[in-house]
């Protein structure tokens, strides 16, 4: 079962009635891959989605599941805020790494050396050959910084919160298995993690979905969206408060 209290959850549903009311609000944007606010639709309606799968799961006490979600909802959370400081920038970054992850599925491919993989391959070199070709790109091919865009964001502490989850649950590591074994020699310390786990993630999916809505409310220049949003920033930051003082 999870232990989170009423304001928590209260919070999280406001959170979640003004996200989906953005992702309304977004639904009809169109516009070129290089345009910055075609760019944040996409990552946000990524965001949106990760924001419901991960309180589909959370609900039914999935926590460890959950917990992979919302690693991956810290990364467009983190890309939001990178392309709404970056704009076009981000999008040449995003090319360079589609290019790099091509380059490299081609050179897997071909150091099987199998006669089936052929097919893939020569679809993989005309896919580079389309990219590359492009006019004005001209920058080789690098697989995406996600500390450089957090850093550049000025989002710090969500790549290293995403670098916590990929130790403590989302990758199989010796302390993502640990979890889910019940030890008795150190139960109780499982517990008191697995609950801090429990409720201080279901916060920190909330305030990754309001640091992304921030982001796209900023370039879509939604005045009453970024309104709302101050509203819960605010919320937030006295419910953090309150947590501290009740566990002093």
């Amino acid at each position: 079962m999870n232990d989170v209290g009423a304001q928590e959850i209260e919070f999280f549903d406001e959170v979640t009635a003004l996200a989906e009311k953005l992702a309304g609000k977004s639904a009809q944007i169109a516009g070129a891959f290089s345009d910055p606010k075609m760019m944040s639709n996409m990552l946000y309606w990524r965001l949106w989605n990760h924001h419901r799968a991960y309180r589909a799961l959370w609900d039914v006490c999935l926590f460890l599941d959950a917990d992979i979600v919302l690693r991956a909802a810290l990364e467009a959370a983190i890309c939001l805020a990178a392309n709404r400081k970056l704009l076009g920038e981000f999008a040449d970054i995003v090319r360079q790494d589609a290019t790099a992850t091509i380059k490299g599925q081609v050179k897997a491919l071909v150091a099987l050396k199998d006669p089936k993989a052929k097919k893939a391959i020569d679809q993989g070199n005309k896919t580079l050959h389309n990219m590359e070709g492009r006019p004005g790109n001209t920058v080789p091919a690098k697989r995406i910084e996600l500390a450089m865009l957090a850093d550049k964001a000025g989002v710090q502490h969500l790549y290293w919160l995403h670098r916590e989850l990929s130790g403590v649950s989302s990758h199989v590591t010796g302390l993502s298995l640990m979890r889910s074994v019940k030890t008795p020699a150190i139960e109780d310390t499982q517990d008191r993690l697995n609950s801090h786990q429990k409720n201080h993630n279901f916060m920190l999916l909330a305030n990754a979905t309001l640091t992304g809505a921030f982001a796209h409310a900023s370039l879509l220049e939604d005045r009453e969206t970024l309104a709302d949003l101050s509203y819960l920033m605010t919320k937030a930051l006295f419910l953090k408060l309150e947590l501290h003082l009740s566990e002093d």
